[in-house]
């Protein structure tokens, strides 16, 4: 199975922002989230930020994408029936930054995507 990635130009924004809530939104549209997410966020300490979603306390910490790299967020155009068959996947969106978020608790060294970026420094020199 090989999966191919297409990314159209329309895909590249240099101002698209990135949150990774833990909840599933089932939602497929445009939001408002400059006006009711990122307006209430707050900045607590040197990293760590506060916010609340539908009433739920939120602590995050915003990551940069590391250089040489590009943030994709993609879609399955069309799922395959069997394991065998090529993927087909769009990039819809690209970003150079993105905030993480846990609920109701700081971010953490155990966090996985703090860990996974961690990864890409060490792989580098290993």
């Amino acid at each position: 199975m090989a999966a191919f990635l297409r990314v159209p130009s329309s895909a590249y924004d240099v101002n698209n922002k990135l949150h990774l809530v833990p909840c599933s939104i089932h939602h497929d549209g445009p939001a408002r989230v400059a006006e009711f997410f990122d307006a209430n966020v707050k900045k607590d300490g040197d990293k760590n930020l506060t916010t609340s979603f539908r009433g739920r306390p939120l602590c995050g910490e915003s990551f940069p994408v590391p250089c040489g790299y590009t943030g994709v967020v993609i879609k399955e155009t069309r799922k395959p029936f069997t394991e065998e068959e090529d993927r087909h996947i769009t990039g819809i969106q690209t970003f150079n930054q993105f905030t993480y978020w846990n609920l109701d608790r700081e971010a953490t060294a155990n966090d996985k995507i703090r860990q996974t970026m961690d990864w890409i420094d060490i792989a580098k020199v290993v």
